[in-house]
């Protein structure tokens, strides 16, 4: 069998399958799965060959082939057809209209032996890039960035390099990204963070009822702890919540207002833009919880007008364990880790435990 070669794994392999497999019946669903997990046994035997499946008037069908360009690459197409329609009669009628065939590289090492994966929003694999960049930082450069010897030259670049990427991802200033242990951390901080600091502000936090544990539970406790009124919003049949309600639960004493940008379990895109234009209108900071959205769909700071933004790198193929808060320039938090203050580093004044600068450089 050929050996899948270092950056084979395309990003896009799920989010072009997703978009199939949400067309389907239940019994197609069952059609396909089974299809692509038999085919992936036979190609480990054969490399190469085609199957088909039929169930209820549709006609699943794989194939793999070998890249013209590497042989120790191979592709797989799938095709889903109208039962009994020839796959030639099926390709030639797409290529009439302008439509091109899924043709996708191969999965990700990791994902071989078992089923097709479809919990991407749970968590991704690393990309093999990633790794191969993390590599040099577990092993070689393992000096304390914040040092100013000559080890902690290199991880220290290496931090601030990935501060600028994730930066250039969000269109924002990288002097206003923080790395974070994750996206609850990244959560906790901005939402504990914003609330202690804005005290003589109010004491008003608003947040909406299908948002993550990690803003809820920040939420609750901070009302428990500190005497916060929390106001959880509901929302529409469709999992979006009315800027209407948001305008109507609001006041002067509304010190941070924290929304999901997209729902990790229904995919449904909050209006955040119109969320924190009514948030600074009554002068509460914007939060929103991007985790399930960087990467995945364009998100820039500016069009979106939040203060504080979450990334989680495991959701984008970076490794478990980090992530990265956005904050606003001008926006002053409360630090949720007691310790000495430090101005350098990826933690400066918000974190203030070690760095890990073996897994920062690599959230994308």
């Amino acid at each position: 069998m050929p050996v899948l070669q270092k950056h084979s794994f395309n990003y896009f392999v799920y989010d072009q399958f997703a978009r199939i497999y949400k067309t389907l019946t239940h019994a197609h669903r069952f059609t396909l799965l089974d299809l692509l997990n038999a085919g992936r046994v036979q190609q480990q035997n054969t490399g190469y060959g085609n199957w088909s499946a039929n169930r209820d008037s549709l006609t699943a069908s794989l194939d793999f082939s070998r890249s013209p360009s590497d042989q120790n690459m191979l592709y797989w197409h799938i095709h889903l057809l109208p039962s009994g329609e020839r796959g030639s009669e099926f390709l030639e009628r797409r290529k009439s209209k302008g439509i091109k065939c899924m043709r996708e590289r191969l999965s990700h090492p990791g994902l071989e032996q078992g089923p097709i994966y479809l919990d991407y929003n749970g968590t991704t694999p690393i990309d093999p890039q990633v790794f191969e960049a993390m590599a040099p930082y577990l092993m070689v450069h393992f000096g304390n960035p914040s040092s100013t010897h000559f080890y902690a030259h290199a991880p220290h670049k290496a931090i601030e390099t990935a501060r600028e990427q994730v930066a250039r991802l969000l269109s924002v200033s990288s002097a206003e990204i923080f790395f974070t242990a994750g996206g609850s951390e990244s959560d906790t901080l901005a939402i504990r963070g914003a609330a202690l600091s804005r005290q003589a502000h109010g004491k008003h936090l608003i947040t909406q009822v299908t948002e993550h544990p990690a803003v809820l539970a920040t939420c609750r406790q901070i009302a428990h702890e500190h005497g916060f009124h929390v106001t959880e919003l509901p929302v529409d049949a469709n999992g979006q919540v009315r800027p209407v309600d948001v305008e109507a639960a609001i006041n002067e004493q509304t010190t941070l207002v924290s929304i999901m940008a997209a729902n990790n379990e229904t995919g449904t895109l909050q209006p955040i833009a119109k969320i924190a234009e009514i948030a600074h209108k009554y002068g509460a900071l914007m939060h929103t919880d991007a985790s399930q959205a960087v990467g995945k769909i364009p998100i820039e700071v500016t069009t979106l007008g939040v203060d504080l933004l979450t990334v989680a790198g495991h959701k984008l193929y970076a490794p478990k364990g980090v992530g990265a808060l956005y904050v606003r320039s001008g926006v002053q938090l409360e630090p949720i880790i007691a310790g000495e203050v430090r101005n350098e580093g990826c933690v400066r004044v918000l974190r203030t435990s070690l760095e890990s600068w073996h897994l920062e450089p690599h959230v994308r």
